[in-house]
């Protein structure tokens, strides 16, 4: 099957997510270079792993990955990427790991196998739900992966309505 098909037929689940608390590591990569953010990706799952007793709160077994484009350097394609764990609110992040805590929001979810995402998918993605037609907007400039399992994830992306744009 391939992902085109698979995402032209899906359509997210638009809700209202609490307030998340996450503590993991941060690491800019440069979206442009799939090895370069593979290879980083990669260091910061296994140094994450290496640490997990030592995070305290942990809320469930999943991994969370954010990409944050608000500070994004003009003119290139880097974005801060963070790996970590959800928590309570009351954590403390360890001296060498840091808390970000999510806001309570709107949030568009798409649930996919991560295996069929291929990089055309976040384009399709973004504008079709950023379509004039859906009525949406991007309310924060992140956004954030749940990986569930090997054959799960779900991408939280922040909506909320689009505003009339005076003419």
């Amino acid at each position: 099957m391939e992902t085109a098909v698979l995402f032209d037929e899906m359509e997210p689940v638009i809700g209202q997510l609490e307030k998340v608390s996450l503590i993991g590591y941060v690491s800019t990569v440069d979206k442009s270079n799939a090895e370069e953010e593979e290879t980083i990706t990669s260091e910061l799952i296994e140094r994450l792993l290496g640490k997990w007793e030592r995070v305290q709160g942990i809320q469930d077994d999943c991994i969370y990955m954010m990409w944050a484009w608000d500070n994004r350097i003009e003119g290139t394609d880097k974005e801060d990427m963070f790996i970590g764990f959800r928590v309570s609110d009351d954590s403390k992040a360890p001296d060498d790991m840091v808390k970000k805590t999510l806001p309570k929001g709107g949030y568009a979810v798409y649930s996919m196998n991560p295996a069929e995402i291929e990089p055309e998918t976040w384009d399709k993605m973004y504008k079709q739900l950023f379509s004039k037609e859906s009525g949406l907007e991007e309310s924060a400039p992140f956004m954030l992966q749940r990986h569930v399992s090997e054959e799960q994830v779900d991408i939280y992306i922040p909506v909320k309505e689009a505003e009339e744009k005076p003419e």
